[in-house]
């Protein structure tokens, strides 16, 4: 070790681990008691948290944060004090970005209260905490914890929208909208913001379904939400209305919906996209069903940006694959292949197996128009693995595309 004047540094992290794991518990909880009171007077080692080696979140902020870490790893018991106080450090940590930390954070201030409903509130936070940072794991069975405490509605609401993401990561978009929408409608009077993001959701999971009851569900909902409250600001009650009406086949109607948030963003698209993810998305959404190919990629760049900026890495694989479509209608077929394989590796790397597939099969139709025959075919078989996913479609565009170069209009047209 290095002793300086105010700290103690251990020259390697494995020696730094290896040193706080090999003490006893009574040590450890006494050197964590030791590290918050220090920190609580305004001092503390910079290297924190894990004072001198121990767990804990690498990004955990100031000393208050880390003040907090350290009390909570000298406890045993239950201390809902120190619960709220871990509650704050979780919001902090996702207001910079740090959705991983902040699901740690949130769990460890669920198991810091014996109440059932902060318990529950926590560990929705914590599972939604998870589900944007990628972990979509760790993020199904923190919702199945919450959803064990028969939360109040607005909690349970939350604990359904992880279910329902996770649901459709697995390929069961129908069971996902049905979630989403019945989850909604439990909330539609009270919780009225809440009603019109899971509506959203709904009625994304329902287009590539192919629900026509969830998504008619869906726009029925959106009234009596907005009737309660007001709306979330965005392009979601448009969407789900204009999709519904698009599946209905009154395309006319469905469209001119769709534009709507659109023409009153102006040129200036960018500037017009919410700074709420979802709702971003949702313009994105407007504008690729609205055939608004240049708005699409101006607000696509606007999603990514914002997922890059709060470290939200599952909504990035899908922000860089709406970027991909609206670059392939444009033409601009290298960087839409550049975002495809970021948004791949990205997928690939945290389990994420439907966006994976869904990205393959967009990649299909770059590849058809490219006239790559047996990379379009290999690239729309993967996107169609493991039954209905978003490539599926994809696929069938582009196998027809290949086809009708070939000048096999009969296969095309099937």
């Amino acid at each position: 070790v290095r002793v300086g004047q105010a700290e103690l540094a251990f020259r390697h992290p494995l020696v730094k681990a290896a040193a706080y794991r090999g003490a006893p518990l009574a040590v450890r909880q006494a050197a964590h008691r030791a590290l918050a009171e220090a920190l609580g007077h305004g001092g503390g080692p910079e290297d924190e948290p894990g004072g001198v080696g121990g767990p804990g979140p690498e990004d955990s902020g100031g000393a208050e944060d880390r003040r907090a870490h350290h009390l909570a790893a000298a406890t045993t018991g239950v201390d809902e004090p120190l619960g709220r106080l871990m509650e704050e450090a979780a919001g902090r940590a996702l207001r910079r970005g740090a959705p991983a930390v902040a699901a740690s954070v949130f769990e460890r201030s669920a198991q810091l209260t014996e109440d059932r409903q902060p318990r529950a509130r926590r560990l929705a936070a914590a599972a939604e905490a998870a589900l944007a940072a990628g972990q979509l794991g760790r993020a199904g069975g923190l919702a199945a914890r919450g959803a064990r405490l028969a939360a109040r509605p607005e909690v349970a609401a939350r604990l359904s929208a992880v279910t329902a993401a996770l649901e459709f990561e697995q390929g069961n978009a129908a069971a996902a909208g049905r979630i989403a929408v019945e989850a909604a409608e439990a909330t539609a009077a009270s919780a009225p913001r809440q009603a019109v993001e899971l509506l959203g959701a709904a009625a994304a999971y329902a287009w590539f379904a192919g629900d026509g009851e969830v998504l008619r569900r869906a726009s029925r909902l959106i009234e009596t939400a907005q009737r309660h409250g007001q709306a979330p600001p965005g392009a979601i009650p448009a969407v789900v209305r204009g999709t519904e009406l698009l599946l209905s086949g009154d395309h006319a109607a469905g469209l001119a919906l769709l534009r709507a948030p659109l023409a009153a963003a102006g040129p200036a698209v960018p500037a017009a996209v919410p700074a709420d993810i979802l709702a971003a998305t949702y313009t994105v959404f407007a504008a690729l069903r609205a055939g608004g190919d240049e708005e699409a990629l101006a607000a696509a760049d606007e999603l990514a940006r914002l997922c890059r900026t709060r470290g939200r890495i599952s909504d990035l694989t899908h922000a860089l694959q709406l970027r991909t479509q609206a670059r392939i209608f444009l033409g601009h077929l290298p960087e839409a292949e550049a975002d495809a394989a970021e948004a791949l590796r990205i997928a690939e790397a945290i389990g994420h197996t439907r966006r994976a597939r869904g990205v393959r099969g967009v990649l299909s139709l770059a590849a058809a128009i490219r006239g790559e025959e047996g990379r379009c075919e290999e690239l729309a078989r993967a996107g169609t693995e493991g039954g209905l996913a978003p490539g599926a479609s994809w696929a069938g565009y582009a196998l027809g595309l290949l086809a009708l170069g070939r000048g096999d209009h009969r296969l095309a047209a099937d």
